[in-house]
């Protein structure tokens, strides 16, 4: 027992010394945007999906963790998630990071994006960008020439009033567009999370129709949605979603909505950080007082067992602890370098949500 531990602490031990000194940090690539309009001075906003980056690496005699890549992109400030990001107006270059590069292979951050350009007056512009493999030396040009809103076609907006319980929670619409509807006309991108706002949120005009009028006169409307949903999230709460009616009711009516938003269900806390390495699950830290500490769990430590089945990866720990409640006892088998193989049997805490104030 004594010489696998030290078979595993040797090659554990070569994984991190490659991990550490022969691997140069991660280099970020950055594409220049060059956006221009007519007219000048246009908002200029983006949209991304972000690709799945690896976070493992293979070592000598083993797998051992990385985030290196995550940590790269996330420092370049790399645009969020499926959001609209305002990032400046034209004429202009954009710096923006698409991928990461380590120890010269190239992992792309993002699977799409897709430039918006806005002026007052003026229908939306909206085109995706080839950035995934671009050359960085050369930007990337987008030249958008804004058509003037049609005198025609009025717009028609409801008024949305949301506060929630408690407040401070952030709100955003998903909608779907009603095909009907011609496709110059300025709508939100369909299916994806549109922020709006932090509740209360005190009005906001969402554009529901644009009419149609000759000579005057109203002649036919174009309803723009065919669905819209109302998300409101909090740090902490359940996550809330319901169907909004923006249409039947007249249109110079707000439309109030009240969201009482749940506390998350309390979950079992055992008390440690734990990390996946070539030798096992490795305790990193402990918390002091919390269930893993008072049993007299090490860092240093690595879990071979959780009630008697044995455990390879934090994922497999975490998926027993996800079937537990607070307060229930949970049998571990742990290997200790400087002591036989030994079992502890911690109480579950209870992890108390963090919320927003």
């Amino acid at each position: 027992m004594r010489r696998l531990s030290v078979l595993a602490a040797i090659g554990l031990a070569l994984d991190a010394g490659i991990a550490g000194c022969a691997s140069p940090p991660p280099v970020v690539v950055t594409q220049p945007i060059a956006v221009r309009s007519a007219p000048e001075g246009a908002r200029v906003s983006l949209w991304a999906k972000r690709a799945d980056l690896p976070t493992r690496f293979r070592g000598v005699v083993g797998y051992y963790h990385s985030t290196r890549l995550v940590d790269a992109r996330d420092r370049a400030r790399a645009l969020p998630d499926e959001k609209w990001q305002h990032v400046g107006h034209t004429a202009f270059e954009y710096p923006l990071p698409v991928a990461v590069d380590d120890d010269g292979v190239r992992y792309e951050i993002y699977e799409e994006v897709r430039v918006r350009v806005e002026a007052d007056g003026h229908e939306a512009f909206e085109m995706r960008l080839g950035v995934v493999g671009t050359d960085p030396t050369r930007p990337v040009a987008v030249d958008a020439a804004l058509v003037r809103e049609p005198e025609g076609y009025p717009k028609i907006a409801r008024t949305l009033i949301v506060e929630t319980d408690p407040p401070g929670a952030e709100i955003a619409l998903v909608v779907e567009h009603r095909d009907t509807a011609p496709f110059r006309f300025e709508r939100l991108p369909p299916g994806t999370a549109q922020v709006i706002g932090t509740s209360p949120v005190a009005g906001f005009d969402l554009i529901t129709k644009r009419t149609v009028q000759r000579d005057g006169k109203a002649t036919g409307i174009f309803y723009l949605y065919g669905d819209v949903r109302l998300v409101a999230s909090a740090p902490g709460y359940e996550r809330v979603e319901m169907p909004l009616a923006i249409y039947g009711a007249t249109d110079e009516t707000p439309l109030r909505v009240k969201l009482q938003l749940e506390p998350e269900p309390l979950r079992a806390h055992l008390g440690a950080v734990l990390k996946d390495t070539g030798a096992g699950v490795h305790v990193f830290s402990v918390e002091p007082e919390g269930p893993a500490d008072k049993v007299g769990l090490r860092p240093g430590d690595y879990l071979l067992s959780v009630d008697g089945g044995s455990v390879k990866s934090v994922a497999e720990v975490r998926e027993v602890l996800r079937g537990r409640r607070p307060g229930s006892p949970l049998k571990l088998g742990i290997r200790r370098r400087t002591e036989q193989d030994l079992e502890v049997t911690p109480v579950l805490g209870a992890e108390t949500p963090k919320v927003a104030r």
